[in-house]
């Protein structure tokens, strides 16, 4: 909610009332498409400068904590496009790492398939990340195109897969 709060007064489009709390974003983002006639790309740097903003001020969730606590968990996959996970992650590891799929993997600054040799717990972000202002999923649209990707791109992604399958995932 307060991601889209903030937009509102960026893009000044008042926030309508929303189905409920958890599409709020996702429902205010495509209003912005639709009304405003904003491009997708134009929207995601607001959105990752107020994900920033909100996620630097708060402590970790204690159950992000606990799972990142859980010693025999290497790969945890993520929908989220904030660093909470990876920073639970570096209390219990420092040599942590995150890996974001992106749809446009030319904007990744880091291959966007999992490595095969893990120096330490690795935090996989499958709807990409916000440190990557133009990859990063913020709409319903979104959110059904990188898994659709994901499953149809070329071979290494199927790799990528059978190695979470086999790995301890969380």
């Amino acid at each position: 909610m307060r991601i889209a709060e903030d937009l509102s007064r960026r893009f000044d489009l008042p926030l309508a009332g929303y189905r409920d709390q958890v599409w709020v974003l996702h429902e205010y983002v495509a209003s912005l498409i639709s009304r405003k006639q904003l491009n997708p790309d134009k929207i995601r740097p607001a959105v990752a400068s107020a994900l920033g903003t909100l996620t630097r001020a708060c402590d970790i969730p204690k159950p992000l904590a606990q799972l990142a606590a859980i010693e025999d968990f290497k790969l945890f996959v993520s929908l989220s496009c904030d660093d909470l996970l990876l920073r639970a992650l570096r209390t219990v590891e420092a040599r942590a790492e995150a890996y974001a799929y992106g749809i446009r993997s030319e904007t990744n600054g880091r291959a966007v398939d999992l490595p095969d040799k893990w120096a330490g717990k690795i935090s996989w972000q499958l709807l990409g990340s916000a440190a990557n202002l133009l990859d990063f999923a913020i709409h319903e649209g979104d959110v059904l195109e990188y898994p659709r990707r994901q499953q149809s791109e070329h071979a290494t992604r199927a790799m990528c897969w059978r190695r979470c399958a086999t790995a301890t995932c969380c």
